[in-house]
C-alpha cells in the first residue's frame, strides 16, 4: 500500500518518531485520551449527559508502523489523520505520533496508562452523574477486541465505539459494549455491506456535499435522505435505507444513530482532496448536496454500486 504523506513529510514524522523514543528512553509520558470538536458534539439522545473521549494514534503508516489494515488506496489518498482540523496543530500531530510509538514499543505501559486514565473518566462520570463513550480508534484502525479484550470487561459501564473497514468476516464478534460502523469506500462489496447491515451494524458513507466553514460563514450542502445500494453483478434486488447526518455528532452508538442505518458524512479536506476522492470512489457523488444551504438538512436519494 502506498504512503499516506510526501518523502519530505515522511521525513518530518520519521524526526519526531525518533525524538518520542528519546523522550520515552528518558521516562516521558503523554496522555492517551483527548477530545476534539468532532467528539465534543453530543446528540441530544435521552439520558444523562455524556463525556466522549477518543484515543487519537497517528494513521496508516506514519511512523514505519501500519495502524489501519483494510484501507484503500482512496482512503489513503484522501487521509487527513494529521492535517485537518485540530490535526492542524503541530503539537496534535506530534502527540499522535508519540502514541503510536508507545503503542507500539511500550505496550504493557501504553495498556496500563489507558486503564488508568479510564478509571479516572469513570470516577468523574460518577461524581457528575454522565454517561461515558470511548471511541479508541479516533484516525487508525486498530482491532481492539483481540489487542486487548479484556478492557472491555473492566469497564462494562463504558461504552466503546469505532468506525472500521474491517467487513464483519474480519470481526465478526464483539463485546457488548463495543460497536462498530463499518466505512464504505471504492472496494466495499455489496456482500460485506448487506451482511453488515442484516447483523445491526450501521455504514459509514462519505458524500461531496458542499462544505464551507470560516468566521463568518456557515453553509452546506444537503446530505440524502436514503442510500439505494445496487449489486453491480444483478444478482440481488436493491438495498435501501435511511441515513443519519453524521457530521452532528460522533456518538456511534445505536441509542443515537440506530441501526442498519447508513451514517452520512461530508468529505473533508477541501475541494482538490474531494474531487479526487470521488473519482477514486472513495467518497460518493450526490449532486443533490451542491447546493450551499444555511440549514443542515437530509433529502433525496443517494446510490452507491457496488
Amino acid at each position: 500500500m502506498q504512503s499516506v504523506f510526501s518523502p519530505e513529510t515522511i521525513a518530518a514524522i520519521a524526526a519526531i518518531a525518533r525524538e518520542a523514543r528519546e523522550n520515552f528512553a528518558s521516562g516521558k509520558r503523554i496522555k492517551l485520551l483527548s477530545e476534539n470538536s468532532k467528539l465534543a458534539k453530543v446528540p441530544g439522545v435521552r439520558g444523562s449527559g455524556w463525556i466522549l473521549r477518543g484515543l487519537a494514534i497517528a494513521p496508516a503508516d506514519v511512523g514505519g508502523r501500519e495502524v489501519c489494515t483494510w484501507r484503500s488506496a482512496g482512503c489513503s489518498r484522501a487521509c487527513n489523520g494529521l492535517f485537518s482540523g485540530g490535526n492542524n496543530m503541530p503539537n496534535t500531530r506530534r502527540a499522535m505520533i508519540e502514541r503510536k510509538i508507545y503503542f507500539f514499543e511500550n505496550r504493557e505501559e501504553f495498556k496500563a496508562q489507558l486503564v488508568e486514565e479510564l478509571y479516572g473518566l469513570q470516577r468523574k462520570a460518577d461524581r457528575e452523574g454522565m454517561r461515558i463513550a470511548v471511541r479508541l480508534n479516533v484516525s487508525s484502525d486498530i482491532v481492539w477486541e483481540r489487542i486487548f479484550p479484556e478492557l472491555f470487561g473492566m469497564f462494562p459501564g463504558i461504552r466503546f465505539y469505532d468506525y472500521t473497514k474491517g467487513a464483519l468476516r474480519h470481526r465478526p464478534e464483539l463485546p457488548a459494549n463495543y460497536a462498530l460502523s463499518h466505512s464504505v469506500c471504492e472496494t466495499s462489496s455489496f456482500a460485506d455491506l448487506r451482511d453488515a447491515l442484516d447483523n445491526g451494524r450501521n455504514i459509514v458513507a462519505a458524500f461531496n456535499s458542499s462544505y464551507v466553514w470560516g468566521k463568518h460563514i456557515n453553509a452546506k450542502g444537503a446530505l440524502p435522505r436514503r442510500l439505494r445500494i445496487v449489486d453491480r453483478s444483478g444478482a440481488h434486488d436493491d438495498i435501501v435505507i435511511d441515513c443519519r447526518n453524521g457530521d452532528r455528532h460522533d456518538l456511534r452508538l445505536p441509542l443515537a444513530d440506530g441501526s442498519g442505518n447508513c451514517v452520512a458524512l461530508r468529505g473533508k479536506g477541501g475541494r482538490a482532496l474531494v474531487a479526487q476522492a470521488v473519482t477514486d470512489g472513495f467518497i460518493l457523488d450526490f449532486p443533490g448536496g451542491r447546493e450551499l444551504l444555511k440549514r443542515d438538512i437530509l433529502r433525496g436519494e443517494a446510490v452507491l454500486a457496488c
